[in-house]
């Protein structure tokens, strides 16, 4: 995992733009990801592309995604694109150039993943988008039970004891999220 950068990006309220202004958009929050929270302050990752490339797209996979890898070290990127299913809703011919371009940019870029996280049932999105994800591996993530936690609580420190209320607070702080 040491070769491994995940970048946390939400896709909240970007249905409505154009998908030049969404991997523009991307760019940002991943450059702001990167000084924000691993603490590179002096990065050559430049986001002033509009002046230079008229078009984002030939800017974004050329230009801007090697600057990441370079400021990263060469580190594989994984782009965690919270609310992904939120792109359900956007038009679809821009939905599938969308879809088209990111998957054109991982198949040939070995350095890239992509890990949407969609918050809906698959069965409660629309065709297309369904279709986008055939080649995908799909992993449901939820909640666990409360046995389970307890495990995660008391078995990585076996030789320390928990009293019954310190596991209950766990519990109650960490809302049984994994």
């Amino acid at each position: 995992m040491e070769n491994f950068v995940f970048i946390k990006l939400s896709l909240k309220d970007k249905n409505y733009i154009t998908i030049g202004k969404l991997f523009e958009e991307l760019a940002i929050e991943i450059k702001d990801y990167i000084k924000n929270h691993l603490e590179i302050e002096e990065n050559s990752i430049s986001c002033n592309n509009n002046s230079e490339y008229q078009d984002i797209l030939k800017w974004f996979k050329p230009i801007f995604l090697p600057e990441v890898y370079g400021t990263l070290g060469d580190k594989n990127v994984v782009l965690m694109l919270d609310e992904f299913d939120n792109l359900d809703d956007i038009n679809q011919d821009k939905a599938n150039n969308f879809y088209k371009y990111f998957n054109q940019i991982v198949v040939r870029n070995n350095k890239l993943c992509l890990l949407p996280v969609i918050g809906k049932a698959v069965e409660e999105l629309s065709k297309h988008f369904q279709n986008s994800f055939r080649q995908v591996t799909l992993e449901k993530i939820a909640l666990l039970k409360t046995s389970d936690v307890k495990k995660l609580i008391i078995d990585p420190t076996a030789k320390l004891k928990y009293q019954d209320a310190a596991i209950e607070a766990i519990l109650k702080l960490s809302a049984n999220h994994p």
